[in-house]
């Protein structure tokens, strides 16, 4: 193995390549289920809406998001939002909210849309407004207000202690919905704003849909480039390092002396110069497009998965288990195989030299039926090991996939 080693270090620069490409693969792979999540959760169920923070809001809709804020997310708010008419609006915001035409909106300044403050309170203060409007959190839960009295202009005529301590408790209400009901109810809330602005959701929905698509496309494209350099790149380097095992094995078997050579028949220097090294350059192909990059995918697997949601931890250990086991299983089973078949091979070489170096004494004597049953008989035993490991291996690639989508499933 170490002198197989030293064929490789001619080639540490295309190995490097190759890893970097299976890197990017892996990476391309793994932002699929992203992309894909998006369209559902954004694209579809929120009509093309991915932040709670709006790019426009009308100023009585903000006064009343205000309501329900804190002080340092007031700020932020104020901070962000730029009251704009139609003489001072853009014209991607005239065309995007046609009400600009009309009144003046709060347009969300672009370059503050990573503020967590500000999404954050957003995210409750529409959700509260939301759960209200629509009776999922009844109003007398959160203050005794007279009939009749509107419960936005009795909140903002409250003392600022009991509209804290109010706050407080719509925010533990909101808290019990979950996370991803209580983004949903306040999405909602933009839905139904972006309407009254005049947006048209069709196209904001269906612009998102394509947006995110092609750059699923663009990653797909990505991911088929880099398996393509791999596996040219895997390829070229093992011929190449075939070729000089296959040179370098050569020189040694002319250069053998009487006793060396007695200790080898003929068949098997044939095998050790063919099949031997030929099962040497697959392995390397293998070895390159499939042993590095299962783990490179598997290590990127799992912090995908520790960073969108640590719960799922125990779904990435089942999948590990299942995946060890029948790994192990299947070594078990398929390498001693490959030894079996190396020992078949050199006997097949063994008996094909014996009956062309003599064919006329077997025409001679008659014995073509006896030469060609012990041929066929090791033919059939070099099949039989063959059609079983190609067998094992057509297994082993459905059940891995059957195991990963249950994953991706769970």
């Amino acid at each position: 193995m170490l002198k197989l080693l030293e064929y490789t270090k001619k080639h540490l620069a295309a190995f490097l390549l190759i890893v970097v490409l299976l890197f990017s693969q892996a990476q391309a792979e793994l932002a699929l289920p992203g992309y894909m999540s998006n369209i559902i959760s954004f694209g579809i169920q929120n009509n093309g809406i991915t932040s709670p923070i709006p790019d426009a809001i009308s100023i009585s809709e903000l006064d009343k998001v205000k309501l329900f804020l804190t002080e340092d997310e007031i700020m932020e708010v104020e901070n962000s939002y730029s009251l704009t008419s139609k003489t001072q609006a853009s014209k991607s915001d005239l065309d995007k909210f046609p009400a600009l035409n009309d009144e003046d909106l709060y347009i969300y300044n672009k370059q503050n849309q990573n503020n967590e403050v500000l999404a954050d309170g957003f995210l409750f203060s529409m959700a509260i407004i939301t759960s209200v409007d629509n009776d999922i959190i009844p109003v007398e839960s959160v203050a005794e207000l007279p009939a009749g009295v509107n419960f936005y202009q009795a909140f903002e005529m409250m003392p600022d202690s009991a509209r804290l301590e109010a706050i407080s408790k719509l925010r533990e209400s909101t808290d019990q919905i979950g996370d991803q009901m209580l983004q949903g109810v306040a999405f909602k809330f933009i839905q139904d704003e972006y309407v009254d602005l005049g947006v048209n959701m069709e196209k904001l929905q269906s612009s998102y849909i394509l947006e995110v698509g092609m750059k699923m496309l663009g990653v797909t494209l990505i991911s088929v480039a880099a398996a393509f350099l791999v596996g040219f790149l895997a390829s070229r380097m093992a011929a190449k390092i075939a070729n000089n095992i296959r040179s370098d094995v050569f020189t040694k078997i002319l250069n053998l002396n009487a006793a060396e050579y007695s200790d080898f028949s003929t068949a098997s220097l044939i095998t050790r110069t063919t099949n031997d090294i030929q099962q040497i350059q697959q392995f390397i192909v293998m070895f390159m497009r499939i042993v590095i990059y299962a783990p490179i995918m598997a290590i990127g697997a799992v912090l995908k998965v520790l960073q969108s949601n640590a719960n799922m931890t125990w779904i990435i250990a089942l999948t590990a288990i299942f995946i060890v086991l029948m790994m192990l299983g299947s070594f078990a089973l398929i390498v001693p195989r490959f030894s079996v078949i190396q020992k078949l091979v050199d006997k097949l070489n063994l008996v094909t030299r014996e009956s062309l170096s003599g064919l006329m004494v077997i025409r001679g004597f008659n014995t073509q039926d006896y030469q060609l049953e012990k041929f066929d008989k090791v033919n059939k035993d070099v099949a039989k090991n063959h059609l079983f490991i190609g067998n094992a291996f057509a297994v082993i690639r459905p059940l891995l996939d059957i195991i990963l989508n249950a994953t991706i499933l769970l």
